[in-house]
């Protein structure tokens, strides 16, 4: 799977696929989509820098996620472009159990994503938490 335009459909279509990487804790496929050089700077973590750290950056969270139940949806807000570079706006809803309860945790994300060759990558991803929503009962 290559992204091959930063499109509003195709990053919609990338996101869900992208997803079902998450679930199977594919890091390797997941950090393939990152430039050599790219950096995740997530909430509560050191910034992953390289390729090699972004992987085991995405394996240590889907493996998490995946031990704990987690249920992860993410829905894409908006992308734009200007000539080989492009962003893309997402929002992370994280469905926790948690003691009975379900703890709901959102992020926002931005993505910086540059082209080359005909095919875009991720250069930098920032994520940023939005104020917590109380526990539901499971």
């Amino acid at each position: 799977m290559n992204l091959e335009t930063l499109d509003l459909p195709s990053v919609k279509h990338f996101a869900a696929e992208f997803d079902q990487l998450f679930e199977r804790c594919d890091a390797a496929a997941m950090a393939a989509f990152f430039t050599d050089d790219a950096q995740i700077m997530a909430p509560d973590a050191e910034p992953a820098c390289g390729r090699e750290a972004i992987e085991g950056f995405w394996r240590a969270v889907s493996v998490a996620a995946r031990d704990a139940g987690m249920k992860r949806t993410v829905t894409v807000q908006q992308s734009e472009t200007v000539g080989n570079l492009g962003y893309v706006l997402t929002t992370s809803t994280l469905e926790i159990p948690s003691d009975g309860q379900t703890v709901t945790r959102t992020f926002n994300h931005l993505t910086v994503w540059k082209a080359a060759d005909g095919i875009w990558r991720v250069v930098a991803e920032a994520a940023a938490p939005t104020p917590s929503a109380p526990a539901t009962p499971a």
